[in-house]
């Protein structure tokens, strides 16, 4: 027991002192001439102290004490000391620390541990106001507790948590996701003593609860932890376990292969030889089956093959294999569907949907978290998810889907409408999109998919070969395909952009970094790059072209407009050139090359053998012809000008020095070097410069000369 505090038994008040002999409790008071003092009924005292009659109980605290101020005047200071014999009884609330005069404060008890009886209260105060001072009223009385039953010790009825009363007793909920249907039950096994024994009487829930425990064998009911043994009897629907020896620790007793007949729950009573009792309620998942609709706060399944109309379920739901659920369904917790499952109407999760192989969805299904499918699963409404969507192979979407983060398609999946993710798509092989595409992030997707309207990505977009877009296709970052890929609409890459073999571009193409492609790509619309432009062998580009930086393109490429490049252009053999070509930088073609029309180099030019330009060329710097080239236009070079055997220039203007290797100029050539006219060279116009003439062999002039001339035959 506890003691109270040792308290002064003098009571001393300025002015008049008034002595009472001890009343009721009270050792001393005192007041002044103004006040009233009657001790003579602790009820009317002025502390007035008085039981209530209630009675706290496993479920309910109670007040049990009141003390009310009747002194007319407030208690500035109220202290108080509770003592409460045992330990069943505890204080949950206590006394107020001051009172307002007329009012009433009290004590609130709550059940510690378990069983009904009484306990003996003491109560010790003291209170002070202005003018008077009462000290060392004591008041005991008897009361009345009824704690037993589970809840006592902290835990949660229903969920099986924190154990009741001085066993922890705790019944679990029924486990619907197991294989088999199981239960366990767990107490404190400290305090059972020697050999003890211990009774888990299921009365209520096998009478009221929906489940039906007889049908379980010997081999059912097992001891999980403990030492000992445990029976059930159907007759009594107790469960006894009988200790071997002094028994530590958690004893723990599962039950299997029992029957959910309904979702009514139960409450488990506890007892044993050490005359510790309590209980817990636990709650069951309601059954839909033979068509019928379930509206349960609790759990939801429906069994293998079973059938079922609306299914309302504040917790979760599972359906077995083969199940068909006719009516909407909406869980607050998550949906787990086995193989071949059907539901024909709305499905609404605030938590995860999970189906296996082959199930139909015919209404929109909407998912508070996670998404996710199996093999050949069918969506025939719109689907929706809060979080990711997964599904296997051979899936069908036939409306809108909207993931709120990550979406994974299996193969030869089907989308027939819009596609919306707040993060990153990838899709297997095979894949079609016939609606429009767009992710928040990466899209990623195999060989050959096909997309049949825009797409739109807000980060990388790579797909595999064979991959065609018929819409417009635009994405934040990079966009990467494989060979074979076909792009029907306008193509906008942030970053760099980069095509396999056998591209085909059938509008415009637009890269804020690099394009790169592999040969054979054809571009039917106008090429940007706000970098490098590579492309293959084979290239055709229709339209005009437009590079921040280098053009560098492989043999047999055919340019059919303007070229512009920000830094070099390089081409190799039998490249085509119909419009207008510049380049900031030097420009450099191979063998066979055609321009038809005006080529303008800030840098150097350099050709191959047997290139033909049609107009005019401007170069910042050198420009130097192999053999058989032919200038029909103007040449007009701010370096040097060299051209190789059987090459034919126009009129020439050339900033620096001339070399003509048995080639011939048909117009006039002026210089601002020295002019090299080797062997076999031919000029059909007049020759001016600031330097030397210096003529070889067999060489023709047909004009006049303003330069100095020198014989090098």
């Amino acid at each position: 027991m506890r003691r109270p505090n040792a308290i002064a038994t003098a009571l001393v008040l300025t002015g008049l002192i008034m002595l009472a002999a001890p009343t009721a409790g009270f050792e001393m008071i005192t007041a002044d001439r103004t006040s009233s003092v009657s001790v003579a009924d602790d009820a009317n005292a002025l502390l007035g102290v008085q039981t209530t009659g209630d009675t706290p109980d496993q479920q309910n605290p109670a007040v049990v004490v009141e003390i009310t101020n009747n002194a007319g005047k407030e208690f500035t200071d109220l202290q108080t000391d509770v003592t409460i014999d045992g330990s069943t009884l505890s204080v949950s609330n206590g006394f107020a620390g001051s009172l307002a005069a007329g009012e009433t404060t009290g004590l609130e008890l709550t059940c510690e541990g378990g069983g009904d009886g009484t306990a003996t209260v003491t109560i010790v105060s003291v209170a002070e106001g202005d003018g008077f001072e009462i000290r060392n009223h004591e008041y005991t009385r008897t009361i009345t507790y009824s704690c037993t039953g589970g809840g006592g010790g902290g835990g949660n009825p229903g969920n099986g948590g924190g154990g009741s009363g001085p066993a922890s007793f705790t019944a679990s909920d029924v486990d619907e996701n197991a294989d088999t249907l199981t239960q366990t039950f767990t107490f404190d096994g400290d305090g059972l003593g020697s050999n003890g024994d211990a009774t888990v009487d299921l009365t209520d829930p096998q009478a009221n609860g929906g489940i039906d425990y007889t049908t379980m064998n010997p081999g059912d009911v097992t001891l999980v932890n403990g030492k000992g043994s445990v029976a059930y009897d159907s007759n009594t629907d107790e469960i006894t376990y009988e200790a071997q020896g002094n028994v530590k620790g958690t004893v723990e007793i599962e039950v299997s292969n029992f029957e959910v007949q309904s979702a009514d729950g139960g409450t488990v009573e506890y007892a044993d030889s050490a005359d510790r009792t309590g209980q817990d309620t636990f709650s069951v998942f309601a059954v839909a089956d033979d068509g019928g609709s379930v509206d349960t706060g609790g759990d939801a399944v429906v069994p293998e093959n079973g059938t079922a109309g609306e299914i309302d379920s504040g917790g979760n739901l599972t359906a077995g294999d083969n199940a068909t659920v006719d009516g909407e369904v909406s869980s607050d917790g998550n949906i787990s569907a086995g193989e071949n499952t059907t539901f024909d109407g709305e499905v609404d999760s605030d938590g995860d949907i999970s189906a296996g192989e082959n199930t139909t969805f015919d209404g929109e299904v909407d998912s508070g978290d996670d998404l996710s499918a199996g093999d050949n699963t069918t969506f025939n409404g719109e689907v929706s998810s809060d979080d990711e969507i997964s599904t296997g192979e051979n899936t069908t979407f036939d409306g809108e889907v909207d993931s709120g983060d990550d979406l994974d398609a299996g193969e030869n999946t089907t989308f027939d409408d819009e596609v919306s993710t707040g993060d990153n798509l990838t899709a297997g092989e095979n894949t079609t999109f016939d609606g429009e595409v767009s992710t928040g992030d990466n899209l990623t997707a195999g060989e050959n998919t096909t997309f049949d309207s825009g797409v739109s990505s807000g980060g990388d977009l790579t797909t595999g070969d064979n991959t065609t877009f018929e819409g417009e296709v635009s994405s934040d970052d990079e966009i990467s395909t494989g060979e074979n890929a076909t792009f029907d609409g306008e193509v906008d890459s942030e970053d760099d952009l980069t095509a396999g073999e056998n591209t085909t571009f059938d509008s415009g193409v637009s890269s804020g970094g690099d394009l790169a492609t592999g040969d054979n790509t054809t571009f039917e619309g106008e090429v940007s790059t706000g970098d490098n432009l590579t492309a293959g062998e084979n290239a055709t580009f229709d339209g005009e072209v437009s590079s921040g930086d280098d053009i560098s393109v492989g043999e047999n490429t055919t340019f059919d407009s303007g070229v512009s490049s920000g830094g070099d252009l390089t081409t190799g053999d039998n490249t085509t050139f119909e419009g207008e070509v510049s380049s900031v930088e030097d420009l450099a073609t191979g063998d066979n090359a055609t321009f038809s029309s005006s080529v303008t180099s800030d840098g150097n030019l350099t050709t191959g053998d047997n290139a033909t330009f049609d107009s005019e060329v401007t170069t910042g710097g050198d420009l130097t012809a192999g053999k058989n080239v032919t200038f029909d236009g103007e040449v007009d070079t701010g370096g040097d000008l060299s051209i190789g055997n059987g090459s034919t220039v126009g009129a020439a203007e050339v900033g620096g020095q001339v070399t003509i290797d048995a080639g011939s100029v048909n117009g006039e050539l002026s210089a601002g070097g020295d002019i090299y006219l080797q062997d076999g060279a031919t000029i059909n116009g007049e020759i001016s410069t600031d330097g030397t003439v210096y003529v070889g062999c067999d060489v023709v002039i047909n004009g006049e000369v303003d330069a100095e001339r020198e014989s090098t035959c």
